[in-house]
């Protein structure tokens, strides 16, 4: 078998992400035999913008919902690609770096027996130099799809399935492009949706819990920061003629509107002890046309609640300290 007796097949779910992603079906269309693409209910043309490509399979889930269904991207590519193919598991905001393709490690992983996981690096792009985030953990993207079994739905489970007698490589070459910090607005609104959806499925999680957990890249590594390399960009450039770097910065996000209908739902008490409160709401509200009363999105929280806010933030870079967790660990006994 040769790497292209496999069809490649591009498994991406999206919700409101007009703002990359006819970038990002411009340059998956130019490796991927089939993109599957769930779409859930994305009010911002995101669906027809995914109409106009050829390669691209749309599936949609009817309803609004904070899950990322995963297991139906894996269904559709396994009744709409024959095999044997493998599965491509990436975001809107993700690319396969253009070197990539002509990798040893890649075109010996592409005749890999079934079954075989890929595990690559994750290339986060920073608005700022050294603009590449390099985390050393590498992230589970390609799989030689053998059929096994998956039902994933968590928001930040696993994209792809898990065979039993297969083996996990990492792959040290190939890399993933990822733009969701050059964005930094968009992140941050992203991640303030994040938190306040965890403070409704997971009461339980203490909020210094999800404080830490959603402002990791607070406490970016000196020795992760690296140079953005023209290479991971080249053929998308060059030959697709795609700018992926560019940003147009708004007002208010669509993760916002998302943070205000929870707000109306359950009401801002519930969210006290969660980072929303930077004071820019009534602006964010006002950009997307949403008439919401003041006392929802005024700062509910007390003097000293705001003062262990700023705590949190002045040492997520040294969350694991001990004096840091001995002191985390006396918040916890006042609720947090």
């Amino acid at each position: 078998m040769t790497e292209r007796d496999r069809k490649l097949v591009c498994l991406t779910p999206v919700r409101n992400e007009a703002w990359v992603l006819d970038r990002f079906l411009r340059a998956a269309s130019m490796w991927a035999d089939a993109i599957v693409v769930l779409d859930h209910a994305s009010d911002d043309g995101s669906a027809q913008i995914a109409q106009r490509f050829p390669k691209v399979h749309l599936t949609r889930v009817p309803q609004p919902s904070y899950q990322i269904h995963r297991a139906t991207l894996v269904d559709a590519a396994r009744t709409l690609v024959p095999g044997p193919r493998v599965l491509v598991a990436l975001d809107a905001d993700e690319f396969i770096a253009s070197d990539a393709w002509h990798d040893d490690q890649m075109r010996e992983f592409l005749i890999a027996p079934p079954g075989t996981l890929a595990r690559m690096r994750w290339i986060n792009v920073l608005p700022n130099e050294p603009r590449a985030w390099i985390p050393a953990a590498r992230l589970e993207f390609m799989f030689v799809d053998d059929g096994s079994p998956f039902s994933a739905h968590d928001m930040h489970g696993p994209r792809l399935p898990h065979s039993t007698a297969g083996a996990t490589v990492d792959l040290d070459g190939p890399k993933v492009i990822h733009l969701q910090y050059l964005d930094w607005e968009r992140m941050r609104a992203k991640q303030r949706w994040y938190q306040a959806q965890e403070r409704i499925e997971h009461p339980r999680k203490r909020p210094i819990q999800i404080y830490r957990q959603y402002h990791h890249m607070d406490a970016i590594s000196p020795t992760e920061r690296h140079c953005v390399r023209e290479e991971w960009f080249a053929s998308y450039t060059s030959d697709g003629h795609i700018d992926l770097l560019a940003v147009a910065p708004q007002d208010a996000y669509p993760t916002d509107e998302r943070v205000i209908d929870l707000l109306r739902q359950h009401g801002a008490e519930r969210f006290r002890r969660v980072d929303l409160w930077d004071g820019g709401w009534e602006k964010r509200a006002r950009a997307l046309g949403r008439s919401v009363p003041a006392t929802l999105i005024a700062d509910p929280r007390s003097r000293m609640e705001r003062c262990v806010f700023r705590w949190l933030a002045r040492t997520q870079a040294r969350s694991l300290q001990p004096r840091i967790r001995w002191t985390q660990r006396v918040l916890r006994l006042a609720g947090w």
